[in-house]
């Protein structure tokens, strides 16, 4: 862990590594001090391999770790999914490059699936109104068992309540549900793992689900732009690795490659996501 003397350095927060993976810095706004009023830092990561936004405040000579701390080590405040918009627009933030906001969108901004329901609770101030339920892809699977389990439930945050869906909304949900999964399974994210060996060559593949089952892919294979399953991995160079990253799925960004190449320099390895499809699954169950 390092430090500038009055704070620890938002790149060196990995606590806790059971749960908390780094991917990149976003914004660092230095010590907290009288004068300065941006004393956070914000980055993308994943928490339970869910790509997330994080956010933390810097420390200074009194308190180097900052907030928040566990066991006196510095950790990260995991945003909830609502309010990444609203902090990535903030004039807060308004010096984290048009690039780096790119990449964090796309990977922040998973393909969802938007389900409508009316609240049934007579006590709540929108009662019968619409409430929207919101499904990431890595949900989907969990959810549709819970609902043929009947334990799935639907919540309302206005009101705080929580029903199960009848039988009719039931089947609406269902539905939108395993046509959300299709589509994710169409149009996933490509997972691309890389290390870099003693030689200075990368050694890479990536993998993307293809007929529900995740595939593996090497860049040693590749025919016509075209991945075909490889059965070993076949090193590349430097130029090769980044414009094979140029290719896949939407196409890394100039930031992207930049963080992957620090990432494989600092520690010998890497992953990067590549989105597919950027734009998001919008499904709408009938009311009932």
């Amino acid at each position: 862990m390092t430090s500038d003397h009055t704070y620890v350095k938002p790149v060196d927060v990995h606590a806790p590594k059971r749960h908390w993976t780094l991917l990149h810095v976003l914004f660092d706004g230095g010590p907290a001090t009288e004068k300065n009023e941006s004393p956070s830092s914000l980055a993308i990561g994943r928490w339970d391999n869910n790509p997330v936004l994080a956010m933390r405040w810097n420390g200074n000579d009194d308190n180097p770790i900052g907030n928040p701390q566990s066991r006196g080590l510095p950790t990260w405040f995991v945003i909830p999914d609502q309010h990444w918009k609203a902090i990535l627009e903030s004039d807060a933030y308004k010096s984290i490059s048009a690039d780096t906001l790119t990449v964090a969108r796309n990977f922040l901004d998973l393909k969802r699936v938007y389900f409508m329901s009316p609240c049934p609770n007579p006590s709540c101030p929108n009662y019968g109104g619409p409430v929207l339920s919101t499904f990431r892809p890595n949900q989907i699977e969990e959810t549709l068992a819970e609902l043929e389990r009947n334990e799935f439930e639907l919540y309302h945050i206005i009101c705080n309540a929580s029903w199960k869906p009848g039988s009719q909304e039931k089947a609406d949900l269902a539905t939108v549900l395993k046509a959300g999964w299709e589509n994710h399974r169409l149009h996933s994210e490509v997972k691309v793992t890389a290390r870099l060996l003693e030689d200075g060559m990368i050694e890479c593949f990536w993998s993307k689900r293809v007929d529900g089952r995740l595939h593996s892919f090497s860049p040693g294979k590749h025919e016509a732009g075209v991945a075909t399953p490889s059965g070993g991995l076949t090193p590349i160079d430097e130029v090769q690795f980044q414009s094979q990253l140029k290719a896949i799925g939407c196409g890394a960004s100039d930031d992207q490659l930049d963080m992957v190449m620090a990432q494989l320099r600092k520690s010998c390895s890497a992953e990067l996501w590549i989105p597919q499809s950027t734009s998001k699954v919008f499904t709408f169950g009938r009311p009932v």
